[in-house]
């Protein structure tokens, strides 16, 4: 089971960012939301001191809609990325154009990242 790790400050941000929420963000929980891919996803969940856009605990898998492609944004997604991954945490990036361009192959794609980390978990 993976750690929260959370703080009153990161558990304030989290809140903040629930209450105000991307439209890319407020589509894609319309795609995920209630178990509708046969998982349960969290909002906005503080895990290991980081904020995903979205979190699945089952699948172990962390969703991030990325809208810009700046370099400090990128360096700050591998720092991310790797402290999630050495706690086998999977960081799914997404465009925010896809989500509204083609939902049904952003929901394939989350699908197929959820199963490939239970066949990890699995295979120990």
């Amino acid at each position: 089971m993976v750690r929260r790790l959370t703080t009153k400050v990161t558990n304030k941000n989290a809140k903040s960012l629930r209450a105000n929420p991307p439209k890319s963000e407020v589509a894609l929980w319309g795609l995920i939301r209630g178990s509708q891919l046969g998982m349960k996803f969290r909002r906005r969940s503080v895990v290991l001191g980081w904020i995903p856009d979205f979190w699945c605990p089952s699948a172990n898998l962390a969703l991030e809609i990325d809208a810009s492609t700046d370099d400090r944004k990128r360096q700050r997604d591998a720092v991310r990325n790797a402290v999630l991954e050495s706690h086998g945490i999977r960081a799914l990036h997404i465009k925010a154009a896809d989500i509204f361009r083609s939902p049904d192959a952003v929901k394939a794609r989350i699908l197929a990242a959820a199963a490939a980390q239970i066949s990890d978990v699995r295979d120990l």
